[in-house]
């Protein structure tokens, strides 16, 4: 028995109405038959869905986050170490014209080696380093410092000019005391002896963690000593040679 179906829709909001015509032995029967209308499945997503999407992204984002801020503070520790051996530069020129001593396990103040003192002030007087040079500031230490010290401005009302942030070794004592640690320094470390300090590449310090480094709470220092060697140090005792 061969059947012909012949099918076709009329699609409307509600219902799609379908009229099928059969062929059976020479006879046509006829019959309406109605379909549901049928809707395309929803493209939204269900709050599960979104939720999870929201996730996945967050933690794309922390991962990129990471990654992202160590390449940051690499560059930002480049920076200070191109800074440093500029600065070495500089302080080589001035130990020529000054005929600075090389240390031979004497204890030998900033002068008789050769080092200005004020460290900065020296240089910049003498024109071996420009006044408002970029090499003169961690870009860490910099940021710090401008926005301390705008506290301090508004508090005197008047302007206070920051020269560099750089500090001869961190957490060393007060400048009229420098130099008898630093003679110290050089009797024991000689040409080893650090002239310049970084101290601003470290992770945050808790709030309990004293200025000076200790044993406990230790700080990272990058260091330029007096025969151009560039070093990055954990410092345990802040009143320790370098």
């Amino acid at each position: 028995m061969k059947q012909v179906v012949n099918m076709w829709a009329v699609g409307t909001q509600e219902r799609a109405r379908r009229k099928v015509s059969v062929k059976k032995d020479g006879e046509t029967l006829r019959s309406n038959v109605c379909f549901p209308y049928l809707r395309s499945p929803s493209l939204g997503l269900t709050l599960v869905e979104l939720l999870v999407v929201v996730g996945i992204v967050a933690v794309l984002a922390g991962i990129g986050w990471v990654a992202t801020e160590s390449v940051r503070q690499k560059a930002l520790l480049e920076i200070c170490r191109n800074n440093f051996r500029q600065i070495y530069l500089a302080v080589q020129q001035y130990r020529e014209d000054y005929e600075g001593i090389e240390p031979d396990g004497r204890s030998l103040s900033f002068a008789d080696v050769g080092l200005p003192q004020p460290f900065f002030s020296g240089l910049i007087r003498g024109g071996y380093i420009k006044e408002d040079s970029s090499i003169l500031h961690c870009p860490i230490g910099e940021k710090i410092l401008r926005a301390h010290l705008a506290k301090v401005e508004r508090i005197r009302g008047r302007h206070v000019k920051l020269i560099n942030s750089y500090c001869y070794p961190a957490n060393l004592p007060l400048h009229k005391r420098i130099d008898d640690h630093f003679s110290q320094c050089v009797a024991e470390k000689r040409s080893q002896v650090a002239i310049l300090g970084d101290p601003w590449h470290n992770p945050s310090r808790p709030p309990e963690a004293p200025s000076i480094p200790t044993p406990l709470f230790p700080q990272w220092e990058l260091v330029l000593r007096l025969n151009g060697q560039i070093d990055w140090v954990l410092v345990t005792n802040g009143k320790a040679c370098r």
